[in-house]
């Protein structure tokens, strides 16, 4: 990896976008791009070995500067990589230009599956579609009546919900829309071949059950293409204004609410049964794993875990790579999988966690490999440890 990415044409996919540092990696090297740490050269990268700072296809901090990281083994080509690496320079962009629009994203753990938001979802989700799909401007108009008509409704049941959807679209939508933009360039496509890449599965209740912050991503993209049609000036303020993106679309067309009457509501309920299901799965392979079983009763707080990747089902959440909670005053980092379950929302009454070694159990202290001491009283019986934290 000897030369940097082409870059000099951003600002043609969004007014101002420059490219903030970057850098590609693999398992064991990192090609850094247009670093403070690499001020000696603005075309050769600064070629690191690669640490825990460089995981998955994002954005972070290295250094304290906003740096967008991609992985090259996830992908065969530079054409299907250098679309993900722009989509995380922009959102280097979004937080160069200050972004606050940002959800909070526990409202995905809680987000409602029920069978009238989910019909209620699919319909508007068709009806966006449709608005960009249609090819006349009356027909794009009746389209998005019904597309705000149904998220009027949901709000009103929902609004939690929605505010957070409303939140993914203003943040993800613009990235995924430039990232769509670069497909087109670099693979030589259409904007609908483009646009049916990241829209295959828009109706699918299941999928957009499933993964609720990726689904808004797509929800943003077309809004933002609807945008291009109806004011090809909307980009020059957009992220200039603390509106949220819909809401910005909705007040420029001045739409009408309609009355909505769904049809049978059998296939949002098929599709919650096998959204929940999934969980299930999931969670009773957490529990079926043959290691020492550890269960930590007490009372914990959070410090940190990530929320974007919690397997939510009832009162139990699985958390699949890290987490940090605290009690008694003391912190206590995971790094493994921990499921926890909760007597009020987000605080964990007791975590259940596997671990490859052998715990020390005395008469009052635990002690789990690589983790730490938890003082108090347990019992253990075979491979299971169960301990009272005070």
């Amino acid at each position: 990896m000897d030369n940097p990415i082409d870059v000099t044409y951003l600002h043609t996919l969004w007014p101002d976008f420059l490219a903030s540092a970057y850098a590609v990696y693999t398992d064991n090297t990192v090609w850094l791009f247009n670093h403070p740490l690499n001020e000696a050269s603005s075309t050769e990268p600064l070629e690191i070995n690669r640490t825990d700072d460089f995981s998955a296809d994002t954005l972070i901090l290295y250094k304290d500067t906003p740096t967008a990281i991609v992985s090259l083994e996830r992908y065969p080509t530079e054409a299907d990589y250098i679309p993900v690496l722009i989509h995380e320079l922009f959102h280097g962009y979004q937080y160069a230009q200050n972004e606050q629009r940002f959800p909070d994203e526990l409202a995905a753990i809680s987000y409602p599956l029920t069978p009238w938001h989910v019909g209620m979802r699919k319909k508007e989700r068709q009806q966006l579609l449709a608005a960009w799909n249609a090819s006349t401007e009356e027909d794009v108009r009746q389209a998005l009546t019904l597309f705000f008509s149904c998220r009027s409704e949901r709000q009103q049941v929902y609004p939690e919900a929605v505010d957070f959807e409303q939140r993914i679209e203003t943040i993800e939508g613009p990235a995924l829309y430039v990232e769509q933009l670069v497909v087109q360039r670099v693979k030589n496509e259409d904007e609908q071949t483009a646009v049916n890449r990241f829209s295959s599965d828009f109706l699918d209740p299941v999928s957009f059950s499933t993964s609720i912050r990726k689904s808004c991503y797509a929800q943003g993209m077309l809004l933002c293409l609807l945008f291009d049609r109806i004011d090809p000036n909307w980009k020059s303020t957009f992220l200039e204004s603390d509106v949220l993106l819909s809401t910005l679309l909705s007040n420029q067309l001045s739409f009408k609410s309609t009355p909505i009457v769904l049809d049978s509501l059998v296939a949002a309920e098929e599709a919650i049964k096998v959204v929940l299901a999934e969980k299930e799965k999931r969670i009773s392979e957490f529990r079926e794993q043959d290691e020492y079983l550890i269960k930590l009763c007490g009372s914990f707080s959070y410090d940190s875990f990530d929320p974007m990747n919690v397997c939510s089902l009832n009162n139990k959440w699985l958390h699949p790579h890290h987490v940090q909670v605290r009690t008694e005053g003391k912190s206590y980092t995971f790094k493994q999988s921990v499921l926890a379950e909760h007597d009020n929302f987000n605080k964990p009454k007791t975590l259940y966690l596997f671990s490859t070694k052998q715990p020390s159990l005395t008469k009052n202290q635990l002690t789990v490999p690589e983790i730490g001491e938890f003082y108090g009283s347990g019992t253990y019986e075979g491979s299971v440890y169960t301990f009272y934290v005070i």
